[in-house]
């Protein structure tokens, strides 16, 4: 498998790599564990930390719920780095959606969030289970599992 990670560098973890992780997935476990044993640092940009937050709260029954929400909130407090969507970001994003646009190929708004707030933070590389919007954003690197 080809890594675009370079030593040193931090990694973006998308929402749907996390939810996998978190789920078990064999495949999300066994890249979390090749990003740790790479001299990376993990970040998760707020708007992942958003999606995960609102998913952990979705079920129905109060015990369940806090569960899953206590998972998820453990999961982020071990995870170094919490990037917000600032107006760099706000910035970065608009640039490529217009790009996109222009070209006739919009990208969903979340995605284009996530990887903007990577971006503008200095990072390229993500990792993530739907590669196809972050694909189509120039000068991101994506990484699948």
């Amino acid at each position: 498998m080809e890594h675009w990670v370079e030593p040193m560098t931090t990694v973006a973890l998308d929402t749907s790599f996390l939810i996998d992780f978190l789920a078990g997935d064999r495949a999300a476990k066994r890249k979390m564990q090749e990003l740790e044993e790479e001299i990376v640092t993990l970040a998760v940009p707020s708007i992942v930390a958003y999606e995960l937050l609102v998913l952990s709260s979705a079920d129905r029954q109060p015990e369940r719920q806090q569960k899953a929400l206590n998972i998820v909130e453990t999961l982020l407090s071990r995870l170094p780095i919490l990037w917000p969507f600032d107006r760099r970001a706000a910035r970065l994003a608009a640039d490529i959606q217009r790009a996109n646009y222009a070209r006739g190929t919009p990208l969903s708004v979340r995605d284009l969030l996530i990887a903007a707030t990577a971006m503008s933070n200095g990072c390229n590389t993500i990792v993530t289970r739907n590669k196809r919007d972050f694909e189509r954003i120039e000068g991101v690197h994506v990484e699948s599992y």
